[in-house]
């Protein structure tokens, strides 16, 4: 239970005390809950008073009145708002979960889409560089430079066999 819907049960506790609570008037004690006089034996010049504290006692019930329903309607609110809050909690650690998992998949899918990629890269250079190793094979066999330059090397004395 949170603490607004403890400090909501207290507010609750304390209406409940009120019904117990005697105002003080001149002609004596008045119960909040009957509306009867203690001391109404002195006479009938004191009837509006009577009346007045009548009123007085029965506009303090319809106040308490109120104010338990508001306080039942504030402890529903209240303990609606703390399932909604372990629904939620229980939500987000669900999908942290899954999440997590989700994540570590692709970074590892990544992870091997980055070796793959840089595997390619090595590929692709080592065949470019046997490609153009060929056509200058090629083209230095047609036009005779090797053997020309094979000629040139022995005579200089470059390679002794």
């Amino acid at each position: 239970m949170s603490a607004y819907t403890n400090s909501v049960k207290s507010i609750a506790w304390s209406f409940e005390l009120s019904k117990s609570i005697k105002l003080s008037f001149p002609l004596g004690a008045v119960d909040c809950l009957s509306g009867e006089m203690g001391d109404a034996s002195r006479g009938s010049s004191n009837i509006g008073i009577i009346d007045e504290a009548r009123q007085i006692n029965s506009s303090l019930r319809r106040v308490g009145q109120q104010a338990r329903v508001s306080v039942t309607m504030a402890g529903s609110a209240a303990s609606t708002l703390d399932q909604d809050g372990s629904t939620i909690e229980k939500a987000l650690n669900e999908h942290k979960y899954e999440l997590k998992g989700a994540l570590n998949s692709t970074s590892r899918r990544l992870a091997k889409i980055k070796n793959a990629a840089a595997n390619e890269r090595l590929y692709m250079t080592a065949a470019i560089g046997f490609f153009l190793s060929v056509v200058i094979y090629i083209i230095s066999k047609r036009m005779g430079i090797l053997g020309s330059l094979w000629y040139i090397i022995q005579c200089k004395g470059l390679f002794i066999f």
